[in-house]
C-alpha cells in the first residue's frame, strides 16, 4: 500500500517537473527579453517618437535614416556603463542566477524522478531529493520576484534612466508602461510558487500564501500606470 501511495505521488510530482521546465522556459524569456520598461518619448533625434524599449541587457528603439527604410535598432549595456540604474544592474544578476537555482532544482528532481522509475533503493534518499529540488524552486521564484518589482517600482514612479552619451537617448521618457517580459516574469514566479506543492506537499500549507500574493500583485500589474 505504501508502494502504491508512493508511486501515486512520483507521478504528481512528474506533472510537477513538467511545470518547472515550462517555469524555466518562461524564466529564460522573460531574462533575454528587451521590453521590460517601454517608453514612450517625443521629439527623440533619429529615433521614432512612439516607443523606446529598455531591457536588462539593452535598450531598443527605431531609427528612421533621411534615406532608407526605418530599422529598429539596439545599444548593448557593457561592464563600463555605470551611469545605468541600480534595478537594470541587479536584474542582470539576480535572473541569471533564479536560471541556475531553477536548473539545480530540475536535476534533482529529474534525478529522483529516474531513480523512482528505475525501482532504486531506498527511497528515502529520493524523497529528499524531492524537497531539496522543491525548496531550489520556491527560492528561485523570490529571487526572480526582486528585480520584477524593483523594475514595476520604477515604472510607477517614471524613473530617469541615464543612458552614455553615445546613445543619443532622453533619460527620461513623457510617459512608461510595464513590458511584457515583466508580465513574463511574474506568470514564472507565480507558476513556481504554485507547483511547490506537486513536488513536496508538505511544503504546500506554507506555499498558499505567497502563491496568491504572487497572482494578486501580478492582476495588479496589468492597471499600472505612472504616477
Amino acid at each position: 500500500m505504501l508502494r502504491i501511495r508512493f508511486i501515486q505521488l512520483t507521478y504528481i510530482r512528474l506533472c510537477g517537473l513538467l511545470l518547472a521546465v515550462i517555469g524555466w522556459v518562461l524564466c529564460v524569456i522573460a531574462t533575454g527579453a528587451d521590453e521590460w520598461r517601454v517608453w514612450h518619448s517625443k521629439d527623440v533625434p533619429g529615433t521614432s517618437p512612439a516607443k523606446i524599449w529598455v531591457g536588462i541587457w539593452r535598450v531598443c528603439f527605431v531609427d528612421h535614416p533621411p534615406e532608407g527604410e526605418p530599422t529598429r535598432q539596439c545599444q548593448e549595456f557593457l561592464e563600463q556603463h555605470q551611469s545605468l540604474p541600480t534595478e537594470i544592474l541587479i536584474a542582470q544578476d539576480l535572473m541569471p542566477f533564479a536560471i541556475v537555482v531553477l536548473s539545480l532544482a530540475l536535476v534533482c528532481m529529474f534525478f529522483a524522478l529516474w531513480n523512482v522509475f528505475r525501482n532504486a533503493r531506498p527511497e528515502k534518499v529520493f524523497l529528499t531529493f524531492f524537497r531539496v529540488g522543491g525548496v531550489l524552486i520556491l527560492m528561485s521564484a523570490f529571487i526572480i520576484f526582486i528585480p520584477l518589482m524593483w523594475n514595476i517600482y520604477s515604472v510607477m514612479v517614471n524613473e530617469r534612466i541615464v543612458f552614455p552619451g553615445d546613445f543619443s537617448l532622453p533619460a527620461l521618457p513623457n510617459e512608461q508602461t510595464v513590458g511584457f517580459p515583466i508580465y513574463v516574469g511574474f506568470f514564472a514566479s507565480g507558476f513556481q510558487v504554485t507547483i511547490v506543492h506537486s513536488v513536496n506537499p508538505v511544503q504546500s500549507r506554507y506555499c498558499a500564501l505567497s502563491a496568491l500574493i504572487f497572482w494578486d500583485i501580478w492582476l495588479c500589474t496589468r492597471s499600472l500606470r505612472p504616477f
